[in-house]
């Protein structure tokens, strides 16, 4: 039988305050795995060019990833010189 109440962070005190509102948000959304891109990091730029939405969103429009890997570096080479 399922509990009528859902279970805090708080009630998984084994966990880093980080670690237990992760498996909280886990057991809420139903979801198996916990999102990469929980907290205040950012995604590294290999994980969304891998990203399959980004692909979609960048055939959509015309956007080879050599194309866009070459602005990359180009504005990565101007700011570093700013």
């Amino acid at each position: 039988m399922e509990p009528i109440c859902r279970p805090s962070p708080a009630s998984v005190p084994h966990l880093s305050p980080k670690e237990a509102a992760s498996e909280w948000r886990v057991r809420m959304m139903g979801r198996k795995t916990p999102s990469r891109f929980l907290g205040q990091e950012e995604p590294r730029l290999g994980d969304i060019m891998d990203d399959p939405i980004t692909r979609r969103l960048m055939a959509s429009d015309g956007v080879g990833v050599e194309q866009l890997q070459q602005v990359i570096s180009l504005m990565r080479e101007k700011l570093l010189h700013v």
